[in-house]
């Protein structure tokens, strides 16, 4: 199943469709109760296939599935997705010394689309 998510990008993106600013709204809400719920959760924990014997492998897969499903191409930054470079390299994803994505950080960046069974 599928979450609507759209990062607040304006018109215009690929033939993509806008949210209504009421859903834009929404998600930016649940993006902050979710840094919040991550900021007090206390150390970094591997934010992707958590207790699932996931690997940064992975993670990197489903990176690559929410960057394919929230038309990446078009996001207003997107470097290194994509990329052989290790994940903490590329932008806006922190990752702990394991190479596990910790955090994600992509507000105001333009994803429309949907969130990705991938992420759970």
């Amino acid at each position: 199943m599928r979450r609507g998510l759209d990062s607040g990008g304006e018109g215009g993106s690929g033939g993509l469709r806008a949210r209504p600013p009421l859903a834009r709204w929404a998600l930016a809400l649940a993006g902050a109760a979710l840094l919040i719920a991550a900021a007090l959760s206390g150390p970094a924990r591997p934010l992707l296939a958590q207790g699932s014997g996931g690997t940064a492998a992975t993670d990197r897969a489903a990176l690559m599935a929410l960057y394919d499903a929230t038309g990446g191409a078009d996001w207003t930054l997107n470097g290194n997705w994509g990329s052989s470079r290790p994940l903490a390299d590329w932008l806006g994803v922190t990752t702990d010394s394991n190479g596990r994505v910790t955090h994600l950080s992509l507000f105001g960046n333009n994803l429309i689309g949907g969130i990705p069974d991938e992420l759970g």
